[in-house]
């Protein structure tokens, strides 16, 4: 025994240290000076291999998977979906936004500010032109190129912004009342024969066409070569402006009623339940869904990083940018409900996520019904008691009131330094938008009930009575 185990330290052996062969165990390395070891083979012979799969590291994988899942679970619903991103694409990079001296949108431009900041001369209140279009409908009249565009009795009409002579007429299955949007040549409209039309600018031939499962009130939106249209039935369709084809379309929980309005990428949009829906402007996912006590039946307005629109008779503002994560208003009501129940350490439960504050009337039973108009500074919007009211625009607060004559149910309009605006009793309003002194006031026949729009240094009024105004 003793010769073997002296016979196996005359071995061979290898340094650890560095690597150097042929020495002898237990004595020095030849190449570095250490000591050289030996270990017999029986004690090898104990020795386990390593195992790759510990629980250590099968616990430290099963919570990184964890945490892996936790992250996507959150963004889920905020990542592209790479099949419309792909195979649908729109053909064209159309836009419905306004250029200077027109107004090819209901709103003015994709956010519906219905701000004109650049007027070379403020209108003085002078009627030019009047022309009979027949029984009244709620089409707000587009202006390009020097033509006006609008829904009218069973037909869309354009005409001369300079005369008001008719240039032509397209006939229609029912009283068109949703506004038209123009975008490169084409010219788009909904109706109430649950269809989405996109005609010729310069003839009023059709060009596309589209289905909808509801009556279209909603205005037309285009922007990045897809037109936006809402139905009663719901959904908001996404189409390619050029051809009429589907992209995507997203149900909300009510009929649609008035047209979404588009920032940073984002689609805002209202519906009769009550719900404010942000959505990819190019894939339809919803990121933000605010609800309200109250029914909205009016566009949401973007401007300053917020989302304003009236529901239940007051002014909302919602963070532009806000997304919610799946089950957070869930959780929140459950913990609302231990709140109320004063369970000892439960504190107060935060707001929905994204609300900012929200304006209520001077009289409780006199509520808002139409969408501001928004500039940088502030915002203009009026009650049913006929009061417009300007607040600032980032925080709410009250700048100045000026009480019309009686209720206003359709939107001012900002150009320049002035604001216009039109009661229920037929006067337009000409007010300094800085101080609100009245500028001029004109009386205009017929309740003003649709929103005026400016182009070219001139106002178009759509009143009550299906006349068309042109006032300078």
């Amino acid at each position: 025994m003793v010769e073997a185990a002296s016979e196996s330290l005359r071995d061979g052996a290898s340094c650890i240290w560095c690597g150097g062969k042929e020495e002898e165990a237990g004595g020095f390395c030849s190449s570095c000076g250490r000591v050289i070891a030996h270990v017999p083979p029986w004690a090898l012979a104990g020795v386990r291999k390593r195992k790759f799969f510990t629980r250590r590291r099968l616990l430290f994988s099963l919570c990184l998977l964890l945490v892996a899942g936790f992250v996507f679970w959150l963004n889920f619903p905020f990542l592209p979906d790479p099949a419309i991103l792909l195979f649908r694409r729109p053909t064209t990079n159309l836009t419905s936004q306004s250029l200077p001296g027109q107004w090819s949108m209901s709103g003015g431009n994709l956010q519906r500010t219905r701000n004109v900041e650049q007027v070379q001369q403020d209108v003085l209140g002078q009627i030019l032109w009047s022309v009979d279009l027949g029984e009244p409908t709620f089409s707000e009249p587009i202006v390009l190129d020097g033509v006006i565009y609008l829904g009218a009795h069973f037909k869309i009409v354009a005409l001369e912004a300079s005369s008001g002579r008719i240039l032509w007429t397209r006939t229609t299955t029912g009283p068109v009342q949703a506004s038209l949007a123009a975008a490169g040549d084409y010219l788009y409209v909904g109706l109430l024969d649950h269809r989405a039309l996109a005609l010729d600018l310069k003839t009023g031939d059709t060009r596309w066409e589209f289905q909808t499962g509801g009556i279209v009130t909603a205005t037309p939106v285009v922007a990045d070569g897809i037109v936006y249209i809402g139905s009663w039935d719901g959904f908001v369709y996404a189409l390619d402006a050029a051809t009429g084809e589907h992209i995507w379309r997203f149900r909300s929980g009510g009929p649609i009623r008035s047209p979404p309005s588009l920032y940073d990428g984002a689609l805002f949009l209202t519906d009769g339940a009550a719900n404010l829906h942000v959505l990819s402007a190019r894939t339809g996912q919803e990121r933000l869904l605010y609800r309200t006590p109250g029914p909205i039946t009016r566009s949401p307005i973007a401007g300053q990083g917020l989302v304003y629109f009236p529901s239940g008779g007051r002014l909302y503002a919602v963070d532009s940018g806000a997304r919610e994560i799946p089950g957070q208003f869930q959780l929140k009501k459950v913990w609302a409900q231990f709140w109320l129940w004063q369970l000892p350490g439960i504190p107060r439960p935060p707001g929905q996520k994204g609300g900012r504050w929200r304006v209520s009337p001077q009289d409780s039973s006199a509520g808002f019904t139409a969408s501001p108009a928004v500039s940088g500074e502030a915002f203009y919007l009026g009650d049913a008691q006929g009061i417009l009211y300007a607040n600032d625009a980032q925080h709410g607060q009250k700048l100045w009131r000026f009480r019309g004559d009686a209720a206003i149910v359709s939107s001012p309009l900002i150009a320049g330094d002035r604001v216009y605006f039109g009661t229920k009793s037929g006067s337009l309003y000409a007010l300094d938008s800085k101080s609100g002194e009245l500028a001029w006031q004109r009386n205009m026949g017929a309740p003003v009930e649709v929103s005026s729009v400016f182009a070219a240094g001139r106002l178009y009024v759509h009143t009550a009575d299906g006349m068309l105004h042109s006032i300078k």
